[in-house]
């Protein structure tokens, strides 16, 4: 599978779910029982990928709440998708495709109380 590009949007599949607690999230994989702790930051990033855009957005986005060069948020945000996408709780969009299972682009909040 070639890397994500920052011009990649992405989609939560199935079976996947994601509880905030205190600014925290873990994202659960309800199939494969993967999961995967987010701190702040990568939460805000999460918040973004359900949106559905495209990372690029995402990203520029971002960088109003945070400090930081521009060049670095985009490589962190690329990071984290890749190893999302590897532990299967998010995948790459193809044309067409709706960012969350059932739900439009604005998507739904997939948060299940307790799951995660």
């Amino acid at each position: 599978m070639s890397p994500v590009t920052l011009n990649d949007r992405v989609v939560v599949p199935d079976g996947v779910l994601s509880k905030e607690i205190d600014g925290e999230t873990v994202v659960l994989n309800l199939e494969s029982g993967v999961y995967f702790g987010l701190d702040p930051v990568a939460t805000d990033m999460w918040r973004g990928l359900q949106i559905g855009a495209p990372l690029n957005e995402v990203a520029s986005a971002l960088e109003t709440s945070y400090e930081v060069e521009p060049a670095v948020l985009r490589a962190d945000l690329l990071q984290l998708v890749n190893e999302l996408v590897a532990k299967g709780l998010v995948k790459v969009a193809v044309p067409g495709e709706t960012t969350l299972a059932g739900h439009g682009p604005s998507g739904a909040n997939r948060e299940t109380e307790g799951r995660a």
